[in-house]
């Protein structure tokens, strides 16, 4: 009986702890929407007969502003 009192606590206790990913995703675009943001990102592409790579810079200014310039290949 006094197992089933602390089982029953412990998940209890988790979830009302819990968040939704929604939750997650609201918060993490809530902290870059009012952030500048700047990136330099390399994209491959692998293929079974052939292979590339994308180079780029990016800068964020909010969610409004977006610029991308790419920067290979050359």
């Amino acid at each position: 009986m006094k197992l089933n009192h602390i089982l029953t606590s412990l998940l209890l206790s988790t979830l009302s702890f819990g968040q939704n990913p929604t939750q997650l995703l609201r918060e993490a675009e809530a902290k870059l929407s009012s952030a500048d943001v700047s990136a330099e990102v390399s994209i491959r592409t692998v293929r079974p007969k052939w292979e590339r790579t994308m180079e780029a810079k990016i800068w964020n200014k909010g969610m409004d502003k977006t610029m991308i310039l790419i920067t290979g290949p050359a």
